[in-house]
């Protein structure tokens, strides 16, 4: 239950306001259009994009729950159904493209909250991987005025660790299925995933230690958490789902013991293990 609470905040952070006010559509919006699931592809979390509105939702019970004779009967009614939290509206959205090369929307975003407008900004970035979205976010958020949501987007460059994936709904019907479990990992993918990761080892650290107040006891867990946001975001892009994990319990790594190009990798000084 934490983790489909955490699931659905995660939404409404990432998507905190829309509505589109052109009646125009670019070619790199109409990419966007549809339905996308943070984090999982398999999620109990998704959001609606039309051309004017992003609608987040969830479903609290999926289609698994088990029902007994005492589960209460809201419940019942609940199980695999979507429910809708809020409507969000783009105000302003500039195209531009990110390092790669590829297609990105600058969007400014507006939500109302105790009365108020409160103004947010992110990047939504092209992957090389079709159904795959990259959103990036500057530190701050929920801002008085657009132009103070503007000047905060230009700290959410397209390589810092304050991003987020989407799946499309086209991924999750087909590319889901496809890809390979943990289990299948190759020597090389398992070493990609780890540079990977550790090319944000200084930026981890600096977010780790503003995000905990430079609390000890909480820095190492913030390190591992968005460490391993990073890595999953890796493994995706490599074709393998990192949920997909051995059902017995035991460790996909075993099949390396004994490498030596893994274990010298494994035994560099880094914060961050695998």
């Amino acid at each position: 239950m934490k983790h489909r609470i955490f699931s659905f905040l995660l939404v409404i952070f990432l998507f905190s306001f829309f509505s589109c006010t052109s009646s125009k559509i670019n070619s790199n919006e109409n990419d966007i259009i549809g339905t996308w699931y943070p984090k999982k592809p398999d999620g109990n979390v998704r959001v609606l994009i039309n051309q004017k509105s992003f609608i987040p939702q969830r479903m609290p019970y999926s289609q698994d729950t088990e029902v007994t004779e005492n589960t209460p009967q809201d419940i019942k009614e609940k199980i695999g159904k979507w429910e809708t939290k809020d409507t969000i509206k783009v105000i302003e959205k500039s195209f531009v493209k990110n390092d790669e090369g590829k297609d990105a929307i600058l969007l400014v975003m507006e939500r109302q909250r105790d009365g108020k407008a409160q103004y947010n900004s992110f990047l939504f970035s092209t992957t090389e991987v079709k159904g795959m979205k990259t959103v990036f976010t500057p530190k701050q958020k929920g801002f008085e005025t657009i132009e103070e949501a503007k000047k905060a987007m230009q700290e959410a460059k397209f390589q810092n660790i304050n991003q987020e994936i989407l799946f499309s709904g086209e991924y999750k019907k087909n590319t889901l299925p496809k890809l390979k479990p943990m289990l299948e990992i190759t020597k090389e993918d398992y070493i990609a995933a780890i540079k990977y990761v550790r090319s944000f080892e200084s930026e981890l650290k600096e977010y780790a230690i503003e995000k905990t107040n430079n609390d000890s006891e909480y820095i190492g867990y913030e390190l591992r958490k968005v460490a391993q946001k990073l890595a999953d975001k890796k493994l995706f892009l490599l074709g393998y789902n990192p949920n997909d994990l051995p059902a017995d319990g035991s460790n996909y790594l075993d099949k390396f013991k004994g490498d030596k190009e893994i274990e010298e990798l494994n035994n560099t000084k880094s914060e961050f293990r695998f």
